[in-house]
């Protein structure tokens, strides 16, 4: 299990007390702040500030230890918000002191704990199987440019893993007929795309692949990631990306075999499906630049020159599925 702890710097001892305690216990500290030197620039305000949000997101739990500090309600917030376990813990009460409370304290989905440092251990574990569902679940990002073989390969993976594949033409396909490629066409995917996301990570299955065209010049694409990679560690799934890479002429050949077309109504107009290839080359990219995926679980494939089933298993093989 993971924990992250919010409070402010004056209790910067208090917090390594019980961060060191609950690793005794077996559980994973998602990141600790209270190692940072003081923030100089506003570049580190932003690093430090990307890290505490990646550790809430990572965490089962959050321990809001009072008094906090002037990021700490922003936290509690977080937590709320990606519906983490959280507790506020107060040696002398300060929760129910009317001067010091706030409205956030009294939300039912709250826990509070008064008292003892051994009293708020006591608390975290006691009810440990109450907290987010166990991290098994898989969500697997498939992306790279059109026709480079995601759906293919996330078929093969599919077949060889249980996990569930979710291409992104499903929500496209269906929406096309009736708003073309407008933007009532996308952003209802886009809704559609969060609600089974939603739905499927509160579930009990496997896991998920979805397959993506990450533009890496719009910053609108950046953040639909991050919104549904939140949306599955919240739930405690652990998240791997996979980017698929090959050269344009044999993606211009696999724009047009039958079961890519089979599969995909809207690409059934050759003629347009390449021209959109092609044109998008020049103002979208589509391939990530070295270090620029950060993701701790992540795998990058030239599969130009591989089946589906050998890629697949190069998936399997390097995450242990």
């Amino acid at each position: 299990m993971k924990f992250y702890l919010a409070s402010s710097f004056a209790n910067k001892q208090q917090v390594r007390e019980i961060s060191e305690r609950l690793k005794q216990s077996g559980w994973k500290h998602t990141y600790d702040w209270t190692r940072n030197e003081k923030a100089v620039t506003l570049e580190d305000l932003m690093e430090i500030g990307q890290k505490e949000k990646d550790g809430i997101a990572e965490s089962d739990i959050v321990i809001l230890i009072l008094p906090g500090g002037k990021g700490s309600h922003v936290e509690l917030g977080l937590a709320l918000g990606l519906n983490k376990r959280v507790i506020i813990y107060s040696p002398n009460d300060e929760v129910s002191d009317f001067s010091q409370t706030t409205t956030f304290y009294h939300l039912p989905e709250v826990e509070t704990c008064t008292g003892s440092i051994e009293d708020l251990l006591n608390k975290v574990t006691e009810n440990q199987n109450q907290t987010v569902k166990d991290s098994n679940m898989k969500f697997v990002l498939l992306f790279g440019p059109q026709a480079v073989g995601k759906m293919t390969v996330g078929r093969e993976l599919e077949r060889i893993t249980g996990l569930k594949l979710f291409h992104n033409h499903m929500t496209i396909d269906l929406l096309e007929p009736f708003f073309g490629f407008g933007p009532e066409m996308w952003k209802l995917s886009g809704l559609f795309r969060q609600e089974v996301f939603n739905t499927f990570a509160a579930g009990d299955q496997k896991g998920m692949i979805f397959t993506f065209v990450w533009a890496f010049n719009e910053e609108s694409d950046w953040k639909a990631v991050g919104k549904m990679c939140d949306t599955f560690r919240s739930k405690g799934a652990d998240i791997y990306f996979v980017e698929l890479e090959a050269g344009v002429e044999e993606r211009l050949k696999r724009n047009r075999t039958p079961y890519r077309l089979q599969e995909k109504p809207t690409k059934r107009n050759i003629e347009q499906s390449e021209q959109h290839l092609l044109s998008t080359m020049d103002t979208l990219r589509l391939n990530s630049v070295e270090g620029e995926i950060k993701e701790k679980h992540y795998l990058r494939i030239n599969n130009e020159n591989l089946e589906p089933s050998q890629v697949a298993e190069m998936i399997k093989q390097t995450f242990n599925f």
